[in-house]
């Protein structure tokens, strides 16, 4: 009898602690990052009344005849499940969507939180904003690398960046291979007239060269002013050889060519020209203008901006020279050349190097000299339209931070006052063999126990570990019906425990009275 007394008082004192058990569970129902618990029972120790015996003869076996001595706590088990995710609109707010958890320092040991509450304090560092300890994670450099094979430390922002000078220029896009055309005109005075007259020329670069590598160059007279074409016209067309000259730096005819001109009446002075009659070619240096411009910006050492211009030229078929201008300072002069093979992709030429004294540069004085690599790699030359383009340049002005961002990875992406983005820092997080044997600290941190395993520091998303969502907050997975309906048959469990007991006590009471 008083064994079943005892039992009821174990069976109490079980339900209890699970009450409680249900009890901090609704409690912390609106807890960020808060993970319930369960309390599950075992049974205690059972007093054997009689030993079972195995059959025998004609005979058959009895089990043994125990009577148990009541229940206990077996375990009391967290519930690691993710808990729903709710928008906050605060982009240092942080949630975990699946395992791991937030790595915090209190200036001694690292915890371990879902809790995902933090912001950056009067000093710059990131912290949990409930207790203050310090996120931990990855500090980029200055360049915005970040090196996750480094240990984790504190994640502080990079408020302000410094001036950075160009050393790279790239450009991209495509050359055109289309036959040159340049159109001049130049005037004569037929002879014994007063008079000049006015010839119009049209001259196309065929691509091809002579047996000795002068380029031939397509010639055709479209009008003449004062005057009217006349005679042969098929003497209106006719080819050049064409040479270029290092020397004068412009392009030359070679001597010794004849020039047919048709036969030009001059209207005005009643004179006639035959062929022949052409004082020479005109200057061929009009030709020596770019034949295509790009341009862009260059920075200094101090974050100064400058004008740049490069001018290409087709020297030959698949050969372009070019001539670097910074603030209209020539800087490079007919370079080159960039050559383009038959399918029209840089075969050679395709990186040059831009060094400018400073000091042979006025709006450079005071800053370091510029040293710039020109990569013309991925351009191209084939048919159809210029659309060559400097594709990027290195360097910028110096900078404040406007704004940041976290992305899934849990990396930190500064916005700078210059136009600049930059990776700032990376916050880590830690994943367990057994995350369910982390023992609680309070505060809504946890830390390893010898059930737990090990931290596994890393990046999210990687590793096992769950990607990192900003402006969102993860929330209890404490699912309330569930509680209440614990708490009904926990409570009902007490009660019929407690009925024991006074059951028990009546009987007692009972023998107890048969004596009188």
């Amino acid at each position: 009898m008083l064994r079943s007394m005892y039992a009821g008082v174990s069976g109490m004192g079980a339900h209890m602690e699970k009450m409680d058990v249900v009890g901090n569970n609704i409690s912390n129902v609106n807890t960020t990052g808060f993970k319930g618990s369960r309390a599950t029972f075992q049974t205690m120790l059972s007093q054997t009344m009689e030993g079972g015996t195995a059959p025998q003869d004609e005979r058959g076996g009895t089990n043994p005849r125990q009577i148990g001595l009541g229940t206990e706590i077996g375990s009391v088990d967290k519930n690691m499940e993710q808990g729903n995710l709710e928008s906050t609109g605060k982009n240092t707010d942080l949630a975990i969507e699946g395992d791991g958890f937030f790595v915090l320092n209190d200036g001694g040991s690292n915890y371990y939180s879902r809790a995902g509450n933090t912001d950056f304090d009067e000093q710059g560092n990131l912290v949990n904003t409930s207790n203050g300890y310090k996120v931990q994670g990855w500090t980029a450099d200055s360049q915005g690398r970040i090196d996750t094979n480094e240990d984790i430390g504190d994640i502080s922002l990079q408020q302000s960046m410094n001036a950075e000078a160009t050393d790279e220029i790239e450009f991209d896009g495509n050359l055109s291979s289309d036959t040159n055309q340049w159109s001049t005109s130049f005037g004569f005075t037929p002879d014994g007239a007063d008079e000049e007259a006015t010839i119009d020329i049209t001259y196309e670069d065929t691509g091809e060269e002579d047996e000795e590598g002068n380029q031939i160059w397509d010639y055709s007279i479209d009008s003449v002013s004062n005057g009217e074409i006349t005679g042969n016209h098929e003497n209106r067309n006719g080819e050049l050889a064409v040479e270029w000259n290092d020397d004068d730096d412009e392009y030359q005819i070679v001597p010794d060519q004849d020039f047919n001109l048709p036969e030009i009446t001059v209207d005005d002075v009643g004179d006639e020209l035959g062929p022949g009659h052409l004082p020479g070619h005109p200057d061929m240096s009009p030709f020596r203008t770019s034949a295509y411009q790009v341009s862009d910006e260059v920075y200094d050492s101090q974050g100064n901006k400058h004008d740049v211009t490069v001018d290409f030229e087709r020297s030959t078929s698949n050969n372009w020279r070019y001539s670097v201008n910074i603030n209209d300072n020539e800087i490079l002069s007919d370079s080159g050349p960039v050559t383009f093979d038959e399918s029209g992709n840089v075969t050679e030429g395709g990186i040059d190097t831009l060094s400018v004294d400073a000091d042979d540069v006025s709006e450079l004085e005071g800053v370091g000299d510029l040293n710039v690599e020109l990569n013309f790699e991925d351009m191209t030359q084939s048919s159809g339209a210029h659309s060559a383009e400097i594709g990027n340049v290195t360097g910028y002005e110096a900078g404040d931070l406007e704004s940041f961002n976290i992305d899934g990875s849990g990396t930190i992406n500064g916005s700078y006052d210059n136009g600049m983005e930059l990776s700032l820092a990376r916050v880590a997080t830690a994943g367990f063999d057994n995350p369910g044997g982390l023992s609680e600290e309070g505060d809504s941190l946890f830390a390893e126990s010898n059930n737990s395993g090990s931290a596994r520091i890393g990046e999210a998303g990687t590793g096992g570990r769950g990607e990192m969502t900003a402006g969102t907050l993860e929330m209890s997975n404490v699912d309330l019906s569930r509680e209440f309906t614990d708490m009904i048959t926990t409570q009902r469990g007490f009660q019929g425990n407690s009925t024991t007991i006074t059951t028990a006590d009546e009987i007692l009471q009972e023998v107890v009275n048969m004596k009188r």
